[in-house]
């Protein structure tokens, strides 16, 4: 859990205040960004290197595409997620096992059964360029997982669509986007903060629960 999360701000404080012994240690980092008003002060919030590369690759790929992003709430649409992040990288590839492929549809359907499911989808024509399994929750965008296609990434299709899911974020209003768990460089070049992820324990009569 995050020291932003509900869990955090008020379980943890009520078991205290119930004499319960807690221990939390930090697990992980969760990178987030919180979002300005408009997509201009989101680019001049960024360090002047990496604005200038964004730009210069976003200018490149309107160059070479017309690129146009979907924003898709169709679970059945995750299985083209699931095929371009198996083609994205080999690790990907061996992550993806039948019984992850499972929990990915199943995830997609309850998500988008409660409203939440975000398919970001980079496209130009008849192409998906690449994929973003994002859910949309108290007006924060969340980053679960991505994949490209291979042939394209000569220009930079997979931190591009990132970028431009965070602006369509922006433009929507939200507050944050969450990168959520892990410490991959794009994060940070797109401008997200560390913010630390808590493992939690509350000793319940000398009975440790392990929250988060």
């Amino acid at each position: 859990m995050t020291s932003r999360s509900e869990a955090y701000n008020y379980l943890l404080p009520m078991a205290k205040e119930k004499g319960f012994q807690i221990i939390c240690e930090q697990a992980d980092v969760s990178p987030l960004l919180d979002l300005p008003a408009d997509f201009d002060k989101y680019m001049s919030m960024l360090e002047p290197h990496q604005r200038h590369e964004l730009k210069r690759k976003l200018r490149r790929l309107d160059e070479a595409l017309t690129p146009r992003l979907e924003i898709n709430t169709n679970p059945e649409s995750v299985e083209i997620l699931l095929e371009q992040m198996e083609q994205s990288h080999p690790e990907k590839a061996l992550f993806l096992s039948p019984e992850m492929r499972c929990y990915f549809r199943q995830l997609a359907h309850w998500l988008a059964g409660q409203g939440y499911l975000r398919l970001v989808f980079l496209k130009t024509a008849d192409t998906t360029l690449a994929s973003l399994f994002c859910f949309d929750y108290n007006n924060i965008r969340y980053l679960y997982n991505s994949g490209y296609r291979p042939e394209y990434s000569h220009l930079s299709v997979g931190v591009l669509s990132k970028m431009l899911a965070v602006k369509d974020a922006i433009e929507k209003g939200y507050d944050a986007f969450d990168f959520l768990r892990g410490e991959e460089k794009y994060k940070f070049h797109l401008g997200g903060k560390s913010q630390p992820v808590y493992k939690c324990q509350i000793n319940l009569n000398n009975q440790v629960q392990t929250v988060g």
